[in-house]
């Protein structure tokens, strides 16, 4: 068929599908496709496989014919008619009447949806809701069915509805509300449009995440935490940075990290570790910002009996104490305030030190790692890090860059961490390739540690084994749901800087291109990681021509 034909027959608004003399389905509207989506049918290759009674000469011989067919046990009246083609040969048109996608379909179908399912039209009145609803929701489909949001909103039944802002920027959003009962719904509301660019209306749906969320947070198995684990990379400069790890672990000279947060400085401290003479002997790690001033001294160097009210018999060791012998870390030592740090340069330079309230000095044999995330600037900045204190801690330097200045890194940490919460929460998840193309192109700001979390993140929640794009937008960024993905840089692709936008132009290029290449969206829909069902539902919404 033409393409005049096929543009002429998708804005008809009963479901159409053409055929040729051997039953070989070429053409199904969008209402069709609708259908078939709806009713759970697969993608139609022959005729036959819905009408057993095809006949290519009786049809020709009646013009046009009415009867009805049996689908998925609804009986649906359909019209035949002979078409002719742009090579003039005769198709076969089945015309199904309106009524296979009456309210009845409909409501069979959204019952049977693990989600609350809500439909509503382009004023906002809701004009469909399933059973789910009277579950989930805080009120009953009565209170809102033929009702318009505005209305249900006013009454107090729902707060800042995602419809609503849906309907005004007329693009998919994604929400995550907590009701007071406790459940967590994660929301998608995605809009319609006519063939013309007008909105039609649109559908949302929720997803019950509460009983996942308490997973995730819940879950406590033994399996080794990969903090733990060798550095994972593949890029040269991790490359070169773990042989100057090997190099100078041997060796007691002070080495000071530095490197944005989450990039793995603790970890590279605990390379050094491992691979020193000291390994057998303890690693004690202080956080420099997380320890109250007034609590500094007394964490550090510990205290004598009587010392002060409520101090504990017989003294306690400091944490300088502790490490003798061994290494000790001092992570976020930019943070540490410029008195105690006076403090710390005297021990470094003495190797001994006194409790609070003794009068005996005590002895030290320690290898000192330091970390922070402070700037070189604010480093060599004597009013913020005294400057003796810097250049006795600097003696080897270790510069550790942010993720996206080593992009190659991204897929192997990827994979470690996939495979490692797959096991944990004993799922078998993996990544279409649109999201690891995302994935790939975010900066990550929160670098190792923030690629970690969205991982384990989108294994516990993601409902399907594929986690697509969508996956993505909905779970990278919890903690603000209502602006998914809202970290990402600001970039632009093609003049675009919204990703809908851009998710939009890659469907319309990519979805069509593989369509044309396997000749089935199923097919296709594999090679692209996506379900079939969304590629023909952004065909039925015009996102994608064919």
């Amino acid at each position: 068929m033409n393409t005049i034909s096929e543009d002429m027959l998708n804005k008809i608004y009963n479901p159409i599908i053409v055929c040729n003399s051997t039953g070989q389905v070429l053409y199904t509207n969008s209402i069709m496709n609708s259908f078939f989506e709806y009713a759970k049918i697969k993608i139609l290759k022959n005729i036959q496989d819905l009408d057993i009674d095809f006949n290519y000469e009786d049809i020709l011989e009646k013009g046009t014919s009415h009867r009805s067919i049996l689908i998925n046990g609804l009986l649906c009246p359909v019209s035949i008619h002979r078409l002719t083609a742009q090579s003039n040969s005769l198709n076969i048109m089945y015309m199904f009447d309106s009524s296979v996608i009456n309210n009845k379909t409909v409501e069979n179908v959204i019952n049977d949806i693990d989600e609350v399912i809500v439909i509503f039209n382009e004023l906002g009145i809701i004009e469909k809701m399933n059973e789910l609803c009277d579950v989930l929701l805080p009120f009953n489909r009565c209170e809102a069915l033929g009702q318009s949001i505005y209305e249900i909103s006013q009454r107090g039944l729902v707060k800042d509805p995602i419809i609503i802002d849906m309907l005004k920027i007329k693009e998919k959003i994604y929400r995550n509300v907590k009701y007071p009962s406790g459940k967590t719904l994660a929301y998608t509301a995605i809009p319609f449009f006519h063939n013309n660019g007008d909105l039609k209306g649109g559908v949302l749906t929720g997803r019950d995440i509460t009983r996942l969320i308490k997973l995730q947070t819940s879950i406590n198995l033994d399996i080794k935490q990969p903090e733990t684990i060798e550095y994972i990379s593949q890029s040269k400069v991790i490359d070169n940075i773990k042989k100057m790890v090997i190099r100078a672990a041997a060796y007691d000279s002070s080495i000071f990290i530095t490197g944005e947060s989450g990039v793995g400085k603790e970890i590279i401290a605990r390379m050094i570790y491992n691979y020193s003479s000291r390994r057998e002997k303890p690693f004690i790690t202080i956080n420099c910002g997380a320890i109250p001033s007034e609590l500094l001294e007394s964490e550090f160097f510990g205290y004598e009996e009587g010392t002060f009210t409520g101090a504990k018999r017989g003294g306690r060791k400091g944490l300088l104490e502790e490490a003798h012998g061994g290494t000790i870390f001092l992570d976020e030592i930019g943070e540490l305030p410029l008195p105690m740090q006076t403090k710390i340069l005297r021990v470094l330079q003495e190797n001994e030190f006194t409790r609070i309230g003794g009068t005996t000095p005590i002895r030290l044999n320690i290898r000192y790692i330091s970390a922070t995330n402070i700037s070189d600037a604010e480093l060599h900045n004597s009013k913020r890090f005294r400057q003796d204190l810097y250049y006795r801690l600097n003696v080897i330097p270790i510069k550790i860059p942010p993720i996206k200045d080593r992009k190659e890194d991204i897929f192997p940490l990827i994979k470690y961490f996939l495979d490692f919460y797959n096991k944990k929460y004993n799922r078998c998840l993996r990544f279409s390739p649109i999201a690891i193309k995302i994935l790939y192109k975010y900066d990550w700001p929160g670098n190792i540690r923030e690629l970690k979390n969205m991982i384990e993140r989108l294994i516990v929640l993601a409902a399907n084994d594929v986690i697509s794009e969508d996956d993505l937008s909905i779970f990278m960024n919890l903690s603000e749901p209502e602006n998914p993905l809202n970290d990402m840089p600001s970039v632009t692709i093609n003049g675009h800087s919204n990703l809908n936008t851009v998710y939009g132009i890659v469907d319309q290029i990519m979805i069509p291109k593989a369509i044309e290449k396997y000749g089935s969206v199923v097919t296709a829909s594999k090679e692209l990681g996506v379900n079939p069902c969304t590629i023909h539902r952004k065909i039925k919404s015009g996102c994608i021509k064919l």
